[in-house]
């Protein structure tokens, strides 16, 4: 038997034909270029708080397990026009609906269906076998951020889902890609139509996700479920004059404006996002290099053409 490695591996994502039961992971539900890999196990656990001749306690017994898996991913085209990228299985479990336009782009808007996926993550071990952590009935919630002008659009994901035993398999073969991302310059970050000096952003889709108890499970529970949303966009950038840009003001006002943030353009890898309703909340104003920065707070609210939407073309 080899050595496990983090290094050495590959995750899994598959739609559920039943959700909430686990798939047969193939080659083609792998494939996506993921970084920084942690499968977490939840025991939920009942104390035993009875009397007892002498000081101490019985062991308390575990009563729920669910299974997570965070990780970090490229936002990036697939492998044609119009054919849906290995990070729309991602954002299909952080409730976006995929719309494939063959040899025009890829869409992605939030919906209201949960699309749940089994997920795994397994780890080779040198000699054709490999452990196996697996969620079933999962969903998740993503994180799009760039860290400065230059860079790539990171997805950090957090998803969750009813509990697998951890098993040993056989190692299953698949390609991971290795397409390059589109990175954050000659691009937009626009409100309202006007282009912002930004530094850095945060994008945070703000699922708030329970699982369903169900008795006959041996985990305890059903599946997952996003109960509510809350989207929020945080930026850094330059201080503009009230005249030209009024971030205090737009905060005073609650006034709702459109958001437009574009990657460089480069054909089956440009990425787009439009919100139609933006609102300023929170503004720190912030140093950068002494020149005055705006760390500002919004809020992407429902309504209007597109709460939120990705586009890939």
């Amino acid at each position: 038997m080899g050595v496990f490695s983090f290094k050495n591996g590959v995750a899994f994502f598959a739609e559920e034909s039943t959700p909430g039961t686990l798939e047969t992971f193939a080659g083609s539900h792998g494939g996506l270029a993921i970084s920084n890999p942690q499968p977490n196990i939840d025991v939920g656990r009942q104390q035993r708080e009875i009397l007892l001749p002498q000081k101490g306690t019985l062991a308390s017994l575990a009563t729920t397990f669910s299974g997570g898996l965070t990780f970090n991913a490229e936002l990036k085209g697939g492998p044609s026009l119009g054919v849906a990228p290995k990070a729309g299985a991602i954002l299909k479990m952080a409730g976006f609906q995929e719309t494939l336009d063959p040899g025009v782009d890829v869409q992605y808007d939030l919906a209201d269906n949960d699309v749940h996926h089994s997920m795994a993550l397994h780890l080779h071990d040198g000699s054709g076998g490999a452990i196996q952590f697996a969620s079933a009935g999962a969903l998740a919630n993503v994180v799009f951020s760039v860290g400065a002008i230059g860079e790539f659009i990171q997805m950090a994901c957090t998803a969750i889902g009813a509990y697998v035993p951890v098993a040993d398999v056989s190692e299953i073969s698949t390609t991971i890609e290795t397409k390059a991302p589109p990175v954050f310059r000659s691009g937009l970050f626009t409100v309202g139509g006007f282009a912002l000096k930004v530094r850095s952003f945060s994008l945070d889709i703000g699922n708030q996700i329970i699982l369903d108890p169900l008795v006959d499970s041996p985990s305890g529970f059903a599946l997952a479920r996003i109960s509510q949303r809350t989207p929020t966009l945080t930026f850094e950038a330059e201080l503009e004059k009230v005249s030209v840009h009024d971030f205090y003001g737009l905060v005073a006002s609650d006034i709702e404006n459109a958001l437009v943030i574009r990657t460089e353009d480069t054909n089956n890898n440009t990425i787009r996002f439009d919100a139609s309703k933006l609102n300023y909340i929170t503004p720190t104003l912030g140093d950068s290099n002494n020149a005055p920065t705006v760390q500002m707070q919004a809020e992407i609210n429902y309504g209007g053409a597109n709460e939120l939407k990705i586009t890939i073309d």
